[in-house]
């Protein structure tokens, strides 16, 4: 049975391990792993960012550096549109999974393609150590994921959608800049987690939100091992179900259903 999960208004997943890696490795190891990737993720992006810094040492005038970093993301499309995206970076690897028109996907089939491809990335990259398996969950609250939300002026309802006290201010609209950024730490017996949830609402042509929660779990006192991903990862959905619960009124939950 699918979890409830997969009826909310979710827009984008991502699922991934944080690891520590030797840079020099990586980057001798890096254009052979997406060689092998490509035969499934066959997209290839490339994005170029400068970074900027001002060095300034006692008695000598101010040097700015800059470095270009060089970022890769590999695409897996279906009918010309982006679904499947990875992500072999200098700190660990990712997984994305897109929502489609008609298909909100679910967990089941993120996890299904990371394990795929995990133990492969980490055969090939040998990372020093695995930290923490990540969970992402991002929501899109807009005219479409929630019509029922909007009142006669067009201004999104977020007190009738989200539960913490501070949305249900009396205001006449609800207007940008509104963002609540919280993290919450939870232990366990054997793991840790680091529980994320932000709202920001923007004003575009309407009215929008975006919810992300996310989940980062880790071992308590040491580092994670590859059989013990899977139950790590177990940790973090479990945790973003309950804050599904937590963070959507009851009234957005009996809304939200598979288009």
């Amino acid at each position: 049975m699918k979890n409830k999960v997969n009826y909310f208004p979710v827009f984008e997943r991502v699922i991934g391990v944080s690891c520590d890696l030797n840079l020099d490795e990586w980057e001798e190891k890096d254009a052979s792993w997406r060689s092998l990737a490509k035969q499934e993720f066959s997209r290839e992006e490339t994005i170029t960012n400068w970074n900027f810094t001002v060095d300034q040492k006692k008695d000598s005038p101010p040097e700015s550096i800059a470095e270009v970093e060089t970022k890769f993301r590999l695409w897996k499309d279906r009918s010309g549109v982006p679904v499947w995206c990875m992500q072999s970076r200098k700190d660990g690897f990712y997984i994305n999974l897109h929502r489609e028109a008609g298909n909100l996907h679910d967990y089941e089939e993120l996890l299904e393609m990371f394990n795929q491809w995990v133990g492969r990335w980490v055969e090939h990259f040998n990372p020093k150590s695995i930290k923490k398996v990540a969970l992402h969950y991002v929501n899109i609250l807009n005219e479409e994921t929630v019509p029922g939300f909007f009142n006669a002026e067009g201004a999104l309802e977020i007190e009738r959608i989200a539960t913490l006290s501070g949305y249900n201010a009396t205001f006449p609209y609800q207007t940008s800049p509104y963002n609540i950024d919280i993290s919450y730490a939870i232990s366990g017996s054997d793991f840790h987690s680091i529980l994320r949830h932000n709202l920001s609402i923007q004003e575009t042509k309407s009215i929008s939100a975006r919810m992300d929660l996310s989940c980062l779990t880790g071992l308590n006192q040491m580092n994670l091992k590859v059989d013990q991903i899977t139950d790590a990862m177990t940790c973090s959905h479990n945790i973003l179900q309950q804050a599904f619960d937590e963070f959507f009124t009851k009234e957005a939950q009996r809304a939200f259903k598979k288009p």
